[in-house]
């Protein structure tokens, strides 16, 4: 099975149930909170730049890593003509070297050091990853390697002392980063929030997604009957990406219409835009979290169908992008929420920011959904 690393998670290539093309999954099952950005920062280690994303959508990311990593191509080699990949500045000196003798020097002159560590180390880049991937982990799995944490996972000598760094210099950098990147970002107005609303509206592919979900509402508008309700869960989990039906081993979309059938008068407290019905639907029956799921589905009936405001949605997109555009956020504190399954704090902060900026603009909730997941999709 040929796998590759991104920020040391292990991951493959699989059958999406779909569209029955490439997919990414991690080696040991877990979920990815982001399968784009993995994506990207494959592609990147590959040599692409930030211009040849521009209009791929993630399907067609994960059709380019197949090709890379299963028939050897790659849109821009990278080092040697022909091969993709350069000598290391070892086995130019000692060819005689194979490639987990020189892992097991760099780690013994340095102690711990992360998979891109490594990759520098070797070749004067971080671009070289998926290289020395395969020698790696077979040094973990021999024994001699001992891999500690996760995103990034560190690596040393097997009866070696861990050093991990301390994380206090790490929120200095994102903090860093995130004023560069606010300057950069569509300034949050009325004005805005209105034109890329409509650009979503019209998009050919998520316009008309749009118009389906508000159609198949209103013709079966109340969550009063399992097999309807669940064919309304899988029309949203296929149109958003929320991938329920890959967590079918522990509830499956028949467990979950029967959990929002079994919610107490569930159509008219979403009618009113009750944030304890998210809550509700998000813990399903203790086995998962489906904390955006349960944002889209509430929001998807409290606005196409009874036409109000009151949800905002979360997703890893609005997750991992609400830190860049306001100061007082981390994404820590958004999955916190997320994680002790507390809606209504994350839809009280985004009501908060947008009174704050002064955002009247009608369904104002919904096209800053619109506005922070179009643009940085």
């Amino acid at each position: 099975m040929n796998t590759f690393v991104v920020d040391g998670v292990e991951y493959k290539i699989v059958r999406n149930p779909h569209t029955n093309g490439p997919m990414i999954a991690q080696v040991d099952g877990g979920q990815i909170d982001n399968r784009k950005e993995v994506c990207r920062q494959f592609l990147r280690m590959h040599g692409w730049t930030e211009e040849m994303f521009v209009g791929r959508i993630t399907n067609d990311l994960e059709r380019q890593i197949n090709k890379i990593i299963n028939d050897g191509h790659s849109p821009r080699e990278i080092g040697n003509p022909g091969t993709g990949k350069k000598p290391s500045v070892v086995e130019r000196l000692h060819p005689e070297m194979t490639q987990k003798d020189e892992i097991i020097l760099h780690l013994t002159e340095k102690g711990t050091m992360t998979h891109r560590e490594l990759s520098i180390a070797m070749y004067g880049d971080g671009i070289h990853l998926s290289n020395i991937n395969e020698s790696l982990q077979a040094l973990v799995r021999e024994g001699v390697v001992i891999r500690t944490g996760e995103r990034p996972a560190y690596y040393s000598l097997s009866g070696k002392e861990v050093v991990i760094p301390e994380k206090p210099q790490k929120p200095a950098k994102v903090i860093q980063k995130k004023t560069e990147k606010n300057s950069s970002l569509l300034e949050i107005t009325n004005e805005n929030l209105d034109k890329v609303h409509n650009l979503v509206l019209k998009d050919p592919k998520y316009g008309r997604e749009n118009d389906v979900i508000t159609a198949s509402l209103k013709a079966y508008p109340k969550n009063d009957n399992v097999a309807l309700v669940a064919m309304k869960i899988a029309l949203i989990d296929i149109t958003n990406s929320t991938h329920i039906s890959q967590h079918k081993q522990k509830v499956s979309i028949a467990d979950l219409a029967e959990i929002i059938v079994g919610i107490s008068n569930v159509d008219e407290r979403i009618a009113m835009g009750d944030p304890e019905v998210v809550n509700e639907i998000a813990r399903t029956n203790g086995e998962i979290n489906l904390f955006s799921f349960a944002s889209k589905y509430c929001c998807y009936h409290n606005h196409n169908l009874y036409e109000r405001d009151d949800y905002a949605i979360l997703d890893t997109v609005l997750m991992n992008t609400l830190p860049q555009y306001f100061d007082d956020i981390r994404k820590s504190d958004i999955e916190n929420w997320r994680r002790n399954i507390d809606y209504k704090s994350y839809n009280d902060y985004i009501t908060r920011k947008l009174d704050e900026l002064g955002i009247t603009t009608k369904d104002r909730r919904r096209k800053f959904d619109h506005f922070v997941w179009y643009l940085n999709r």
